[in-house]
């Protein structure tokens, strides 16, 4: 994989390389920066995986309000995330940093991740093409000034693809009582 480090523009791509896994690639250019596949079905257990760690995400509690990601083969958490009701989240690392996600288009997959100083990490917009996700994202600080952008990255990933499951399960839920 290309370390998160080394990328020199600001416009990265989420892809799902075959439509039946849910597995996705983050892209710079051709080059793979970084991976998420959910582990198993009928579950929001995720790996991601970057040249430099890997981390399991997974939402708790039956409204998954909550959710964890732990450094891969260890039980270490790394970072927890809460989410509102209007699947906002606000990310807690362990070091004692906040960061806010959140939606920034009412009709759109569109999400913003913040520092607690209202600076902007990134933007990502979420769809799909030919029945594969697929999402755009636009780095708002260089890789080298946030240690753990490939995190951030993958989890706000991770978050997208949670609410658009949350999305799908509401409105199915919706359709089968009517």
């Amino acid at each position: 994989m290309f370390p998160i480090a080394k990328i020199n523009q600001p416009i990265l791509t989420w892809v799902q390389p075959k439509w039946s896994r849910d597995y996705f690639e983050l892209l710079t250019g051709k080059a793979v920066v970084a991976s998420l596949s959910m582990t198993r079905w009928f579950s929001d257990e995720a790996e991601a995986r970057t040249a430099g760690s890997g981390w399991i995400f997974d939402r708790l509690g039956f409204f998954h309000t909550r959710g964890v990601a732990y450094r891969k083969g260890t039980e270490i958490e790394v970072a927890s995330f809460d989410y509102d009701w209007t699947k906002d989240c606000t990310i807690y690392l362990k070091d004692g940093r906040i960061y806010d996600w959140f939606r920034t288009k009412s009709f759109r997959e569109a999400y913003a991740l913040t520092s607690e100083n209202d600076s902007l990490i990134y933007s990502m917009e979420l769809g799909t093409h030919w029945f594969k996700r697929q999402a755009r994202l636009e780095l708002g600080v260089l890789p080298a000034d946030l240690p753990d952008l490939d995190l951030l990255l993958c989890l706000g990933f991770y978050l997208g693809y949670c609410a658009q499951q949350d999305t799908a399960a509401a409105v199915a839920a919706t359709t089968s009582a009517s």
